[in-house]
């Protein structure tokens, strides 16, 4: 079994509080390592090691590690065969440089559009809040 497919199908059966897909499905986050590993059966650097062959990009918060592809997503095995490994024995090309970076791009620009909506939101309830008690903002 291929290791893209390997890894959707954990990321499918694992529990919530070990790793999951995001809301949007276009990436998977590992919540706790140490278990994740015992179901990989894996080392950690070994994992981490496959995902840089794969060119996974990976972020991480304080307890959380996100990995994002822009081929690897949630309920799209059609797009899993356009993940390919990249050859350890020769200099990146520098078409792959270009896949690596438009990669990054489509990373970043997701994360950008997540705040974006955040911050809609926040707006929004701002402006509620302001039309429910707009006598008390008038005399500040």
């Amino acid at each position: 079994m291929k290791f893209v497919d390997h890894l959707v199908k954990i990321v499918d059966m694992c529990s919530q509080d070990i790793a999951h897909w995001n809301t949007q499905g276009n990436r998977f986050e590992i919540v706790d390592n140490p278990k994740f590993i015992e179901l990989i059966d894996k080392s950690l650097l070994a994992f981490k090691r496959q995902l840089n062959y794969y060119v996974f990009s990976r972020h991480k918060t304080k307890k959380v590690w996100v990995f994002f592809h822009p081929y690897f997503l949630k309920g799209k095995p059609e797009l899993y065969n356009k993940i390919k490994i990249i050859s350890t024995k020769h200099k990146i090309s520098t078409k792959k440089k270009i896949y690596v970076l438009e990669k990054k791009i489509m990373y970043l620009t997701a994360i950008s559009n997540e705040l974006t909506n955040k911050m809609n939101d926040l707006q929004y309830t701002i402006d509620k809040i302001i039309d429910i008690d707009e006598p008390l903002f008038s005399m500040i």
